[in-house]
């Protein structure tokens, strides 16, 4: 059975982190759920991310937050706040378990605001590259008619359709990228192995060749 390492956090706010075989992550919820923690992020502990994938999160820490980042953290938010956890407590713990530059900078940066006096909606405001106008004004409408768990679980689902359409996209682009790669590597394989030994054999029977068929004779000979 997969082995996860997880952040929790209790009824009273204070976040945990250990290790739970599980089937998934919905089952390693439900098993923490049981002990009466909610589960607030999970890692399987033989996953190794890829270079690409470190890459990624270097330049996402660097240059923005993905959706899939803001995803996470909308959920998050979502469940403490529904479990009575106090706002700049919630924002202590996002920030920690964040492993992006801006995002953690942009939680700590709340949390400060909110011990000001601060609404969450107007902290929020403070980070448009995070949270669009969008996130502000339902946070906000939340806040005002006392429904903020409604307006955050509205958030989640409005995010999630943002990541699925995001993916969507990109392995609608991931196909068309292959084709191409994998017709230039073919091209190369010609030019440097087959289209030399032909000229040779061309050149040997002398035979005259078109004008396309030398220019493609010229590039292999380049």
């Amino acid at each position: 059975m997969p082995l996860y390492s997880y952040t929790s956090v209790d009824m009273a706010g204070a976040a945990s982190s250990g290790v739970q075989e599980a089937a998934d992550e919905h089952d390693l919820a439900r098993l923490l759920r049981e002990k009466g923690f909610l589960l607030l992020r999970a890692v399987l502990k033989d996953t190794r991310p890829s270079a690409l994938s470190r890459f990624m999160d270097v330049a996402n820490g660097m240059f923005g937050v993905s959706t899939e980042e803001i995803l996470m953290l909308i959920r998050n938010l979502k469940v403490m706040v529904n479990a009575g956890v106090p706002l700049p407590k919630v924002l202590d713990i996002l920030s920690v378990q964040s492993k992006n530059l801006a995002m953690r900078k942009a939680l700590v940066s709340m949390r400060e605001k909110i011990t000001q006096g601060f609404s969450l909606s107007q902290a929020m405001a403070l980070h448009p590259a995070i949270f669009s106008e969008l996130f502000v004004n339902m946070t906000r409408v939340g806040e005002e008619s006392g429904t903020l768990d409604q307006a955050l679980s509205q958030l989640v689902m409005q995010t999630e359709r943002a990541y699925d359409l995001t993916s969507k996209i990109k392995s609608a682009m991931m196909y068309p990228a292959v084709i191409l790669a994998a017709m230039i590597i073919i091209g190369v394989i010609m030019l440097v192995y087959v289209v030399p030994k032909l000229a040779d054999s061309f050149r040997e029977l002398g035979i005259t060749l078109p004008a396309s068929t030398r220019f493609v004779i010229g590039l292999a000979d380049f």
